[in-house]
């Protein structure tokens, strides 16, 4: 059976080239130096939990492309990238939820000061729903 090998490093490298993330922000991220990434970008069997730690400030599973990182490293890790990822998720649908409040907030805003403009600067209060004009 001849089954090839992948380059642990070059793979590392591929996707921190192909990140949006820039190199000084990955470094700060996993709280690693320049020369080290030069060292496990060239490293032919760097360790996955190596691998796992610049793959968690990339957002990237490589357990798919290296199943055999399983044995080695777990499922602890698949766990924590799976909560990782839920958590961002989570981040984000509340970060939507923020800004549609805010757009809202600013069209009520922008309605008010036109009521405000319209009526040459008098604030006039919103006629309630159920208010008794009899009381």
């Amino acid at each position: 059976m001849n089954e090839t090998k992948t380059h642990r490093g070059a793979y590392l490298k591929r996707l921190i080239d192909d990140s949006d993330l820039k190199v000084y922000e990955i470094l700060e991220a996993a709280e690693i130096n320049r020369t080290t990434l030069f060292r496990w970008t060239n490293d032919e069997n760097l360790s996955f939990d190596r691998m796992a730690k610049i793959c968690r400030v990339l957002k990237h599973d490589f357990l798919t492309d290296f199943p055999e990182a399983e044995n080695e490293i777990g499922a602890k890790l698949r766990n924590e990238l799976k909560m990782r990822f839920k958590k961002e998720l989570s981040l984000e649908t509340k970060y939507t939820d923020l800004q549609e409040k805010y757009t809202n907030l600013l069209e009520k805003y922008s309605a008010l000061l036109q009521n405000i403009n319209q009526n040459n600067g008098t604030i006039t209060a919103p006629k309630a729903a159920n208010s008794d004009e009899n009381d």
